[in-house]
């Protein structure tokens, strides 16, 4: 049972990497370009900034700007701001594989390729049981 439960949470997680990569397809289609690492929409409010591989900006282009990639609350989870944001009420999310571990992403100028990694079953990047999905 263990067996076919960690199956599922690994297909989930494969499902929404797939997903993800489909919209940025699209996102490709309209813009000629992927997603850059770094691109925000700024809601004039200042939130703490995103790690070097964070999926923040795939969430700020993908959903809350094209709405090309349909929001579903278990495939993110909410970033959080600084102490100082007292006059930030906007929110900003990233996305988690289905062991509640924040996705990498990595899009290097001129954005024709992109890799979206898991950590997968261990949590640890740079393992054996990584999922990775590039294109």
């Amino acid at each position: 049972a263990m067996a076919l439960q960690s199956r599922g949470v690994e297909e989930g997680t494969k499902a929404l990497m797939e997903r993800i990569a489909l919209a940025q397809g699209e996102y490709m289609n309209l813009h000629r370009m992927y997603v850059p690492v770094g691109a925000t929409i700024d809601f004039g409010a200042t939130a703490s900034a995103p790690e070097a591989h964070s999926t923040l900006p795939l969430w700020a282009a993908l959903e809350a700007g094209a709405n090309l990639l349909p929001a579903e609350a278990s495939t993110r989870t909410e970033g959080t701001r600084l102490a100082s944001d007292t006059f930030a009420p906007w929110r900003w999310y990233y996305y988690i594989d289905r062991w509640n571990t924040p996705l990498r992403y990595e899009c290097a100028a001129p954005w024709k390729s992109f890799r979206l990694t898991s950590a997968g079953k261990d949590l640890v990047f740079g393992s054996g049981d990584d999922i990775v999905v590039e294109r």
